[in-house]
């Protein structure tokens, strides 16, 4: 079975420095997302959180222990 996704895309920085789906869908922290994960060809199930060290959201997988950082650019999706 396909689960279809409401908001699927690659991250941007919208104006208010949150990292944003090209259709302008934006994440906040403890939000849920997946993104895809290109060396393993599998998504990644997580959390958007924000870090007051880089002054930036990160993705966050504790369960895993993943924790990704500079997310522009990666697909993801909701």
């Amino acid at each position: 079975m396909n689960k279809k996704y409401d908001h699927e895309g690659k991250l941007k920085h919208n104006s208010q420095g949150r990292y944003a789906l090209e259709d302008n869908y934006y994440f906040t922290s403890g939000e849920p997302i997946e993104i895809f994960d290109t060396d393993d060809n599998t998504w990644l199930q997580g959390i958007i959180e924000y870090s007051h060290k880089y002054q930036d959201y990160y993705f966050c997988n504790d369960e895993d222990g993943i924790y990704i950082y500079d997310l522009l650019g990666w697909k993801a999706r909701i």
